[in-house]
């Protein structure tokens, strides 16, 4: 279990835009955050529980930072912060992550920054299905029923402000039973299932 912050319950929420999350909620002066992985590729554990909370300045500004260094310019922080923990299986340790909500007046980008160091890991961006490369779109069909129910999101896995990988999300397909992502230069794919009951 992860520790981050100590919020009254009352204040204390589930966030997130356009998902479908499965929450099991334990509160007392400290937040506790659960995290299971329903996929044997992830490099996360995918499922977190989600709670409105205050992210420092610090990360705030690194968020902006790696925007403007990738063309998201006039973005500015709409005072939504997420919180979620990260369980890296290489390293057997969960990670703190703050989603800085950001807005340019017309689109949303949300943007994972690690709490401990502040460096920024990922920038999400709402898309339409047209604006996803067809191998990518064949791939994720091979897992789905339907896409044509899914969200539709690109992430741009970060190191140092730069792009390292682009990655293809698919939420909520299938009636919000099923979540894939498709890693754009090899089309690895790795499937989530939020309805699914937490070990």
């Amino acid at each position: 279990m992860g520790e981050l912050s100590c919020l009254e319950p009352h204040l204390i929420f589930p966030m997130r835009f356009s998902r479908a999350y499965t929450l099991a909620a334990a509160f007392s002066c400290v937040l506790f955050i659960s995290a299971c992985d329903s996929s044997e590729d992830s490099t996360s554990t995918g499922w977190v529980e989600w709670r409105k909370i205050a992210a420092s300045d610090e990360a705030i500004a690194a968020a902006s930072k790696a925007l403007d260094a990738n063309g998201f310019t006039g973005y500015q922080p709409t005072g939504e912060v997420n919180a979620k923990l990260i369980e890296l299986k290489t390293l057997k340790e969960k990670l703190p992550r703050y989603e800085i909500i950001f807005s340019d007046g017309n689109n949303v980008v949300e943007v994972d920054v690690e709490a401990a160091g502040n460096q920024v890991v990922e920038i999400e961006e709402g898309i339409q299905q047209s604006d996803i490369p067809e191998n990518v779109k064949k791939a994720a069909a091979a897992k789905a029923n339907d896409l044509s129910d899914c969200d539709f999101f690109q992430a741009f896995h970060m190191w140092g402000n730069q792009v390292v990988e682009t990655w293809y999300e698919f939420d909520d397909c299938d009636g919000g039973n099923l979540d894939i992502e498709v890693r754009a230069n090899d089309l690895k794919v790795v499937t989530k299932y939020p309805n699914r009951p937490l070990n």
